[in-house]
């Protein structure tokens, strides 16, 4: 049986002082991820299992995108039951060779939140690592070093992410067997426009184990299927988020029958609100007549123009060194945090900055041509900002990382010349706002769209712009004023 919940609810838009009609207030939803909304999430019941992920670290990858891929996998864990006697997870990244710098086993770590950590400690290496993508020397390394410590009675599970062809096709196609010989399940996530489909069938148990995604960007849309198809036991999980002082809220459960479900259960769950939010008491004012439909819904934010900067305050810095005159955004910070406002122990500021580029150099026998050439220097013209976003969102504010529970959350992001990743960057930013955190955005020079950065920042009131970098330092005064009012 497959239960459906219905819930029939008062409407409530959280960040937004405005009227809007129910048509828009749907249409404002699509522009946040599907991870934003409330659909179910397909949890992995299936034990034992031990599963093994390899990770493409080739020079076709970029830096951006790598961490893209351990985005993805620091969330797919998330459906497994991760434990010494249930699931093991082990990982291993690989280029022209195994990288084991960051590589882990299956007995280094028993619960979700360390294996998390250690995705997060799988660096990009590029160099002399990115010079291939030698999937066959990957698949050898994990039959060889990771799965002769696989449980015998447990499911053998090896992931495998990769964005293109590898160097040797044909020695790719013979340890992949090898594995298969050895009862592992392999599956192949490909990832862009130059993949192998080809040699992704090759490397995959079946057809069935076979993902292809866009870009990665995409990869958390095959989360799903992807539990679906690997998984024999799969239980449905809804969260549905809570409502404070929710009395007008009821819950319908109906148990429809479901053809072919005796392996998939149904389970609604509603997390516990913090209602000490960030930006003070929320007010939701709501109107409906019980004799039409909803038509419109008020929502007016109370704010504690009280809180300003007095109290805890956490502050995290977002630029890309490589787009934006770093000396004088240091200089920029280095004056926000001396300023009487802002110089006491109630105040943490940290960095988020984008992973550069291999700037190691090359060497005259490195490239072919010209083409090749210039594919080197064009990743040091790509602009984007959506996965420090993302990290802003994710990581930044967590209490292991310095974020204080009941502290402001600010994040001031420092923009110059065109994002390259627009679209993602606000989606990411929305949910940051959905989540408590207030956005600012400093652009430097006029490139941008306003409408782009308006919805990065929380609102068109938390942008500010200069001409130039060099006018910068001149703007720290200014700021405070703005965030210590509460403008």
């Amino acid at each position: 049986m497959q239960t459906i919940v219905i819930l029939l609810v008062n409407i409530v838009v959280l960040n937004a002082a405005r009227i809007v009609t129910l048509e828009n207030f749907v249409d404002n939803l699509i522009d946040f991820p599907l991870y934003k909304r409330n659909e179910p999430e397909y949890i992995c019941k299936d034990s034992p299992v031990d599963i093994s992920l390899i990770i493409d670290s080739s020079r076709s990858i970029h830096p951006f995108d790598f961490q893209r891929q351990i985005n993805f996998l620091v969330k797919f864990v998330t459906l497994f039951d991760i434990s010494p006697n249930r699931v093991r997870v082990a990982a291993v990244s690989f280029g022209l060779k195994v990288i084991q710098q960051g590589a882990f086993t299956f007995n280094k770590y028993g619960s979700t939140e360390e294996v998390q950590s250690g995705l997060r400690g799988i660096r990009y290496r590029g160099g002399e690592y990115g010079e291939g993508t030698n999937t066959a020397l990957a698949l050898a390394f994990v039959r060889k070093k990771i799965f002769r410590d696989a449980r015998p009675e447990a499911k053998k599970l090896c992931i495998v992410l990769t964005d293109g062809r590898s160097t040797d096709p044909k020695k790719t196609q013979e340890e992949a067997a090898l594995l298969k010989s050895e009862d592992v399940q392999m599956v192949a996530i490909g990832i862009g426009t130059l993949i192998s489909m080809e040699e992704l069938k090759g490397i995959a148990s079946n057809s069935d184990l076979v993902f292809t995604v866009g870009n990665h960007s995409l990869l958390q849309t095959i989360k799903k299927q992807l539990i679906l198809a690997i998984c024999t036991d799969v239980e449905i999980v809804t969260v549905v988020p809570p409502i404070e002082n929710d009395k007008n809220v009821e819950n319908v459960t109906k148990e429809i029958p479901l053809q072919n479900d005796e392996n998939v259960k149904e389970v609604t769950t509603r997390p516990v609100l913090d209602i000490n939010n960030d930006i003070g008491e929320i007010t939701i004012q709501s109107v409906i007549d019980k004799n039409k439909d909803i038509s419109e819904v008020t929502t007016q934010p109370v704010i504690d123009k009280n809180k300003g900067c007095h109290g805890l305050l956490d502050i995290n810095f977002v630029f890309n060194p490589s787009q934006v005159g770093t000396r004088r955004i240091i200089r920029f910070i280095e004056n926000v945090i001396a300023t009487e406002a802002l110089a006491n122990d109630d105040v943490r500021v940290g960095i988020i900055t984008v992973p550069f580029p291999d700037m190691t150099g090359f060497r005259l026998n490195r490239y072919k041509n010209k083409s090749e050439i210039k594919t080197h220097f064009d990743e040091y013209r790509i602009n984007l900002i959506a996965p420090q976003v993302a990290d802003l969102r994710l990581e930044a504010f967590l209490s292991m990382n310095g974020g204080r529970p009941g502290a402001r959350k600010l994040g001031i992001i420092f923009l110059r010349g065109k994002i390259d990743d627009a679209i993602e960057a606000i989606i990411e930013a929305k949910s940051a706002h959905a989540d408590g955190i207030e956005i600012y955005v400093i652009t430097t020079g006029y490139t941008n769209d306003k409408l782009i950065t308006n919805n990065i920042a929380t609102d068109a009131e938390h942008v500010l712009s200069v001409s130039s970098s060099n006018d910068l330092p001149d703007l720290s005064d200014k700021f405070v004023n703005l965030i210590c009012e509460c403008k």
